[in-house]
């Protein structure tokens, strides 16, 4: 009778709810960090928290960074843990899912597994919140106290007496890998939601238990990272050469000896840089909603490095500047869920193109050039399209069409008057990526405005009969870029 009244004063007994000390380690998978905290804030109510940065510290002391049975009960009682909680976070056919896994610190065997299904986004609903209620935080409740752990007496009846005993102990491990942080995650099928040290990328901070720590894609794996960067990019910066060649033709009646001066360029190189940004996506595991995660701007700037014209039988080198930038949003929307699968956006810009002259030297030179300089402003609403074609390879297409508000000086009335205006802008190209976060890009394009003049500009009447004898014009940038970008 007093033996066994004896071992049951022995025995670890469960703790008061709210006396439960429980480490939540980083959870894996896409978005994690944001399923993490819902989880935390769950648990958090009803059991203490130790900082996830503590348990690290000590895996790294007792040498245990391997998750196993054996070692999450020495970490665990070394920090007085009575629970240790993984969880991993997957998504299929476009519903997110965390699977939870909580381990005694009395033994580091598990106590409780529980799977919830979230929905397309990464936020717990209250069904969900009522399954982790019901399955881990009741277990969380029922956990013994952590027992003191002799470290040296352990590993030294490890490999002999004990070794059944462990071997029991780890059989729920038998599947999780033996990587090193964020490297390699655990297999698919390992059911335990940490990698091995469970460390953060940020463990030498200040361990707020609370804090994600998340980039622009962190706490991602190598392959969640590259597949993030593909389709759902936060950022893209690409700077390089663009090569370009204009060319203005007027629509002259036939007969008409005086027929106004055109140009005809060759290619020339230019300055090159876009920049694409969608600030809720900058931290994938914090965006509210995935729709409001594809709202984004962009900007860009090229201009020519150096060009310089010159009149048909003239030796006078003229001066000229061309120049084009940008700015506006646009909304990115991927079909499906496959990291090939394509990808549409539609949006819309402010622009200006300038292509000028310079006026001194002309006047210099008392040169007749009879060619305005354009400098044109325009709304350009559009769609792109990106469809991979494997896994570093993909095209790209752009279409817009310029609403074109300004022109500079052709529709002054003392050069060709008022007009109608119209214009396109189309792009194609191809990306491919040397790594997850570097890309190169090539591509064509062609721009080009169209004027159908009213008659009325001093120029559209060459021969001072007092009819129109210029009814339009064409003005075309062909050409194509070379670029390098950055992701984020």
């Amino acid at each position: 009778m007093f033996a066994a009244v004896a071992c049951l004063a022995a025995a670890p007994r469960p703790a008061a709810a709210q006396d439960q000390r429980v480490v939540v380690m980083k959870f894996t998978g896409p978005r994690a960090a944001a399923v993490r905290k819902a989880v935390i804030k769950l648990i958090g109510r009803k059991a203490d928290l130790i900082p996830q940065s503590r348990f690290v510290k000590a895996q790294r002391r007792l040498r245990a960074k391997r998750i196993t049975a054996r070692n999450v009960a020495k970490v665990a009682q070394k920090l007085g843990a009575h629970g240790v909680l993984f969880g991993k976070v997957s998504r299929r056919r476009g519903r997110y899912r965390v699977e939870l896994t909580l381990r005694r610190g009395s033994d580091g065997r598990v106590a409780e597994r529980a799977t919830v299904v979230l929905g397309r986004r990464p936020s717990l609903s209250k069904a969900g919140a009522r399954r982790i209620r019901r399955t881990i935080v009741a277990a969380i409740a029922e956990l013994p106290e952590p027992v003191a752990f002799d470290v040296e007496s352990s590993d030294r009846s490890g490999r002999d007496s004990d070794r059944d005993t462990r071997d029991e102990a780890d059989a729920d491990d038998a599947a999780v890998d033996d990587a090193i942080e964020d490297d390699n995650p655990l297999a698919e099928d390992d059911g335990v939601g940490a990698d091995d040290e469970g460390v953060d990328a940020d463990e030498g901070g200040d361990g707020d238990e609370h804090g994600d720590g998340d980039g622009p894609a962190g706490h991602l794996t190598k392959e969640e990272l590259w597949n993030v960067l593909g389709r759902e990019r936060a950022i893209d910066v690409s700077a390089g050469l663009s090569f370009q060649a204009r060319s203005l033709s007027f629509d002259t009646a036939a007969g008409v000896v005086d027929r106004p001066n055109g140009y005809s360029g060759s290619i020339v190189p230019g300055a090159y840089v876009v920049v694409e940004v969608y600030p809720l996506a900058l931290d994938h595991a914090k965006r509210k909603a995935d729709a409001l995660a594809g709202l984004g701007a962009y900007a860009v700037y090229d201009r020519v490095l150096t060009i310089s014209s010159k009149l048909q039988n003239s030796d006078v080198d003229i001066p000229t500047a061309q120049s084009r930038w940008g700015v506006g949003v646009r909304y990115r929307y991927n079909l499906g869920d496959k990291p090939t699968g394509p990808t549409i956006k539609a949006g819309i810009g402010f622009n200006k193109l300038s292509f000028t002259l310079d006026q001194q030297v002309i006047a210099d030179n008392m040169l007749d050039i009879d060619l305005p300089n354009v400098s044109y402003t325009w709304i350009d609403p559009g769609v792109a399209v990106r469809l991979p074609l494997g896994r570093e390879l993909a095209a790209v297409a752009d279409a817009r069409l310029l609403l074109v508000t300004d022109t500079g000086d052709m529709q002054q009335m003392d050069n060709y008057g008022a007009a109608s205006v119209t214009g396109f802008d189309v792009d194609a190209g191809a990306e491919y990526r040397l790594g997850a976060r570097l890309v190169v890009r090539g591509g064509v394009r062609w721009s080009q405005i169209s004027y159908s003049f009213d008659g009325t500009g001093a120029k559209t009447d060459r021969d001072g009969d007092g009819t129109a004898d210029v009814s339009g014009a064409t003005d075309r940038y062909l050409g194509g870029y070379a670029t390098a970008g950055y992701l984020f």
